[in-house]
């Protein structure tokens, strides 16, 4: 404690050492806005406005421009309309309260007065008393007129002539043209500010829902480009692959006419044979080549009902890709654009918590975690969607 000499007298003053704030201050913070947005309270918004307080008063010692972030976040928790509601119940509580106190006193004080005039007409009075009580009287009676006329005046000018000799400290107290004047103009500075905070409030919205649109613009052209690369690449792999079981059927039929000719050559012309000609070595060597012929003919027609079934099942497998193709090509956009949501979302929350202190990087810690947790979640979701629909797939594919 200091001592300072100053007229000749001494007085003392308390030197202050500089602010500290306790570990979990942060945390205690934190905790009573959530009971805020919970109960909209004026204890609460007292407790409140102290910690804010104590916060702007630490980091302004301190130096460090933190503490116009906390003037801003007070005044935003001000400005909210369930805070103000609050503060206008508890002025009118109060109010109500001090003039209960104020006519309770004026009539105590009533019966106080009212008490000792009794006492006093009871008490023995001398001549001169009582000659002094009858000349008071006298002069009663002359200022009743006096305290008719005064009741005769109303309210209004009751107060403006009590503003007028009024005085606090030397200064005349002011008038209530001006107070109303006052009252208007912190109305319309409050306008303006609610008007300004609305108009940043709502850019900011924008730049962020620019910021979106542009972002999943640019996921979804990169999904559908690659997308159709991989389509591009399956369907000059399913034509290269028709055009050459298509050349191996017309190979193998090419094959089997040649070999159904040659067994035609060998066979003895018809026309200018007779029966008489016909020897028994000539009809077995005939019907041997008659059943040689008509086996070919039997193994062409079955290699072509092969080839057949073989082109159907290709149809099939091509018809099924396709759909499997689009299957997961839904199922990849899909998971896209709900990371892509969860990870804008989080990162514009930990932006606007940058540079804020300790409490803040702790609290854009435990977010980067959660959305992490989030983003896994998902990604395990959609791969459990997709197997069920490929697994179904091939369900109505065997019925």
């Amino acid at each position: 404690m200091a001592k300072r000499i100053a007229k000749g007298k001494t007085s003392r003053v308390v030197c202050r050492g500089p602010p500290v704030l306790e570990a979990d201050f942060g945390m205690k913070l934190l905790e009573k806005e959530l009971e805020l947005e919970k109960s909209w309270n004026i204890e609460t918004i007292n407790e409140l406005v102290h910690m804010y307080t104590e916060m702007i008063e630490y980091y302004e010692y301190h130096k460090d421009p933190k503490y116009l972030d906390f003037q801003d976040r007070m005044h935003k928790m001000l400005v909210k309309p369930q805070v103000i509601a609050s503060m206008r119940e508890d002025n009118r509580a109060k109010n109500a309260l001090k003039l209960d106190k104020s006519s309770s006193s004026q009539n105590t004080e009533g019966k106080a007065r009212r008490l000792e005039d009794f006492e006093d007409l009871e008490s023995p009075k001398s001549v001169s008393t009582e000659t002094s009580t009858v000349n008071s009287e006298a002069e009663l009676k002359q200022e009743e007129p006096k305290a008719q006329d005064l009741d005769e005046l109303s309210d209004d000018q009751l107060q403006r002539s009590r503003s007028r000799h009024h005085t606090v400290s030397g200064t005349p107290s002011k008038s209530p043209t001006q107070n109303l004047n006052d009252i208007q103009k912190r109305k319309q500075d409050s306008a303006k500010m609610k008007e300004a905070l609305s108009a940043e409030l709502s850019k900011t919205l924008t730049d962020v829902s620019y910021k979106a649109t542009k972002f999943f613009d640019r996921v979804i052209g990169l999904v559908q480009a690659s997308t159709k690369e991989t389509a591009a690449k399956a369907v000059s792999d399913f034509r290269s692959q028709d055009s050459d079981l298509s050349r191996r059927l017309s190979s193998r039929k090419q094959v089997t006419m040649n070999k159904s000719v040659i067994s035609i050559e060998f066979m003895p012309p018809a026309e200018n044979v007779s029966v008489s000609d016909i020897h028994f070595s000539d009809t077995e060597e005939t019907f041997e080549q008659c059943s040689f012929l008509s086996t070919a003919l039997n193994k062409s027609h079955i290699n072509e009902q092969q080839e057949n079934s073989r082109i159907n099942d290709f149809r099939m497998v091509e018809y099924l890709e396709n759909k499997l193709e689009e299957l997961m090509e839904k199922n990849f956009s899909e998971k896209v654009a709900k990371m892509s949501e969860v990870r804008l979302r989080y990162e514009s929350q930990m932006k606007e918590l940058e540079g804020q202190g300790g409490l803040a990087q702790m609290i854009v810690g435990q977010m980067k975690v959660d959305m992490e947790n989030e983003i896994k979640a998902i990604a395990e979701e959609f791969d459990n969607k997709r197997k069920q629909d490929v697994r179904a797939l091939k369900q109505s594919f065997v019925e």
